[in-house]
């Protein structure tokens, strides 16, 4: 059941002037008129309720000149105990010190005076205020079974489930600030036709029936989280309906039809502790862990339903040609829902990394050892990818090159990292001059690869000025190499050994 009011415990301060002339002449308007704090009534029902409060007001109003006795009738703890302590303020004509408390989002004060409940005590003293009067009748409404609406100058009661005042419901639309279409309030970014009945938008949105008024209101998740208030919290504000549950239906519409389900922290939301964008959001993502932990297989990324079409899924989100062939590998072995927010290829293939990469390299290289070397590589699936088709490529070239079944330390060392280059490129080539070899020529030549690669400069404080010297000398014979075709190859590393200044023979 919604909640009017959010109230904390009451604090006393010194009175400021207006305030205390205000209660003063209140309390002053209560004396001439006591009837002044009831409410209209529409119907017989509503009549005899009024009518019941009034006599019990009469009675102590019949006293407002006697202060003894309005001092014992004010400790009454009912609505006649706080209008007769407010009449005992018409003969102390002072106030100075009066009592603090916090009512939704401001502060109220009122004087205390009796034993009557707070709440009575402020809404007699603040009968024109339309959101604090109806403190003084909310349990009495309840009881009775009757509603209350309160709004500008009017204070109106009739009995349950019937329709607002119509002057009411142009209030309350002027309160929400949307815009109104034949008894639907709705913000610019949802159509009136889907919001009427119930059905998904562009945009996730809060709807609120409110039955027995024939208002719909309609606050989309954008609009939601601009505001961030709690649109029927601020409704509620003005009126009592014993009968809210069932007069007033609130449900989260998602632009998905697959999301949909119990409103997550209803009760929450109906007691204005949370806004409309945190009801939408909860919801929403509980709704899509139901949807996760089922086995019904749908595509969603950034709020779009594939249903379960791979290839429109895939289309939508512009995978290059690599990362293309990853999902079309993957997406059909899945077999449970994909929803997915700030959807890229590579993010979505991350999420499937663990259990699907391994058998897609293997697919793709044919080669077990050459697999696990791929997927030891520090890159983003997408890049693995990548380098697995290249490699594949890459081995299939690698035949032309000489395939030397034994070869001295230098070349040797020279040959693996060409041909790691040549299979894997230049990240894998760099990795194996990571850690500079032991002998200085083979050290040398490794810095040449480091310049090479362009990669000097930041790696030369593991090298000599004599090793660091001889790199750059060697560059050339090193960038020779390594554009050198299948037939050039074998020329072009016997020439950079001859000119590292080693005696090898290949």
């Amino acid at each position: 059941m919604v909640k009017k009011i959010r109230r904390i415990r009451t604090v006393a301060k010194t009175a400021p002037k207006t305030k205390e002339k205000k209660l003063i002449e209140n309390a002053k308007k209560l004396a001439e008129n006591p009837f002044i704090i009831l409410p209209e009534y529409e119907d017989a029902k509503a009549e005899k309720f009024v009518n019941k409060i009034k006599k019990k007001i009469e009675k102590v109003w019949r006293n407002r000149g006697d202060v003894k006795k309005l001092e014992k009738l004010a400790n009454k703890k009912g609505l006649e105990g706080a209008v007769a302590g407010t009449l005992m303020l018409t003969h102390s004509k002072r106030a100075p010190y009066l009592a603090s408390i916090r009512i939704a989002d401001r502060d109220v004060m009122y004087a205390l005076r009796g034993k009557a409940k707070k709440e009575l005590l402020v809404a007699v003293q603040h009968f024109d205020d339309p959101v604090l009067r109806l403190l003084g009748f909310r349990d009495l409404a309840m009881k009775n079974k009757v509603c209350l609406y309160s709004w500008d100058n009017r204070f109106v009661c009739s009995k349950e489930n019937k329709e607002p005042p119509d002057d009411f419901k142009k209030f309350i639309f002027s309160k929400i600030e949307l815009e109104n279409k034949n008894g639907v309030a709705l913000c610019p970014h949802l159509d009136e036709k889907k919001l009427r009945e119930g059905k998904p938008d562009e945009k996730d949105y809060l709807r609120i029936n409110w039955k027995n008024a024939n208002i719909i209101i309609g606050v989309c998740s954008s609009c939601a989280y601009k505001n961030s208030k709690n649109t029927l919290f601020e409704l509620s504000k003005y009126f009592i309906d014993p009968n809210i549950n069932n007069n007033v239906s609130v449900n989260v519409v998602s632009k998905l039809p697959e999301l949909q389900g119990e409103i997550e922290d209803l009760s929450k939301y109906l007691s204005g502790k949370i806004t409309d964008s945190q009801l939408i959001t909860r919801s929403l993502e509980k709704w899509k862990d139901v949807l996760k932990s089922s086995e019904k297989k749908v595509l969603i990324a950034d709020g779009v339903s594939y249903g379960d079409n791979v290839k429109k899924f895939i289309d939508a989100l512009k995978p290059n040609e690599y990362e293309r062939k990853g999902l079309e590998f993957i997406l059909p072995k899945v077999d449970e829902p994909i929803i997915i927010e700030d959807a890229t290829p590579n993010k979505l293939l991350e999420n499937y990394w663990k259990k699907y990469g391994k058998e897609l390299i293997l697919s793709i290289v044919k080669d077990d050892e050459l697999t696990d070397t791929l997927l030891s590589l520090d890159e983003s699936p997408s890049k693995i990818i990548e380098t697995a088709v290249k490699t594949l490529e890459r081995k299939k070239k690698l035949t032309e090159y000489p395939d030397y079944k034994k070869l001295p330390p230098t070349a040797k060392f020279v040959d693996e990292v060409m041909k790691n280059y040549l299979l894997f490129g230049e990240q894998k080539a760099l990795s194996l001059l990571s850690k500079p070899p032991g002998e200085t020529k083979m050290r040398s030549i490794a810095f040449a690869f480091l310049l090479a690669f362009g990669r000097g400069e930041e790696r030369k404080w593991q090298y000599s000025e004599v090793e660091i010297e001889y790199g750059r000398f060697l560059k050339e014979y090193v960038e020779k190499l390594m554009n050198a075709s299948p037939k050039e190859y074998d020329k072009a590393l016997k020439e950079l050994i001859l000119a590292s200044g080693t005696n090898e023979k290949i």
